[in-house]
């Protein structure tokens, strides 16, 4: 008969933390935020490129331009909201992430006559 140190405890899954699915889940759309927080920027830069072309440097435009100014204008909020977003979103992942409980590490030692036994989980 074996010599049991210590009484297996029930095989009974624990709950998978919520904070593994929900910090990649905030990774990804902080991800997607800033990809869109990119494009944006691109396009904003182009139409700033061409502002600088018909209006100087310091965009003092002519009434035709003014279209092309508002243009530009309506893309530089959504762009720096969409960067700061997204890097919230991607930040707050990353702390959910690396304070996520892991999971329990166990071992177990059986002692008998003739027999030796180890059981853990890692």
């Amino acid at each position: 008969m074996l010599a049991q140190l210590a009484k297996p405890s029930p095989c009974v899954p624990e709950p998978a933390p919520w904070q593994l699915p929900v910090g990649w889940t905030l990774v990804g759309a902080g991800g997607a935020g800033l990809v869109v927080g990119g494009v944006l920027a691109g396009v904003a830069a182009g139409k700033r490129s061409g502002l600088e072309d018909a209006c100087g440097e310091e965009l003092a435009c002519p009434p035709e331009a003014h279209e092309a100014a508002d243009s530009y204008n309506a893309l530089r909020v959504p762009t720096t909201v969409a960067f700061v977003a997204g890097g919230a979103l991607v930040a707050g992942g990353v702390v959910l992430l690396v304070l996520s409980p892991s999971s329990p590490q166990t071992a177990q030692l059986s002692l008998g006559p003739g027999a030796v036994g180890v059981r853990g989980a890692w």
